[in-house]
C-alpha cells in the first residue's frame, strides 16, 4: 500500500490543527477565556434601518464588493502612472 503525497499532507494539517487546538485550551496553565462582547443597538437605530433598509444594503454591496470595479490604488503599487 502506497501513501501519496496528499494523504501525507492531509495528516501532517490534522496533527497541527490539534496540536493548536489543545494549546489554547482550559487544561493549560496560563490559559484565560476572552470575554462576550455584547452589542447594544439602540431602538432608534434599529427603526432607521427599518425605515431605509434599502439604503443600507447599498451601503453593505459598495463597502463588500465596491473594489472589485475601482481603479484605485492607494498604495500605488502598480508601475504605471497616470
Amino acid at each position: 500500500m502506497s501513501i501519496t503525497r496528499c494523504n501525507i499532507c492531509l495528516r501532517l494539517v490534522k496533527v497541527n490543527v490539534n496540536a493548536l487546538r489543545n494549546y489554547h485550551s482550559e487544561n493549560v496553565f496560563g490559559f484565560k477565556k476572552k470575554p462576550k462582547k455584547v452589542y447594544q443597538v439602540p431602538d432608534e437605530v434599529q427603526a432607521a434601518r427599518c425605515n431605509e433598509s434599502n439604503f443600507y444594503r447599498l451601503v453593505t454591496a459598495y463597502r463588500q464588493h465596491g473594489h472589485k470595479c475601482s481603479s484605485i490604488d492607494p498604495v500605488q503599487f502598480s508601475l504605471n502612472s497616470r
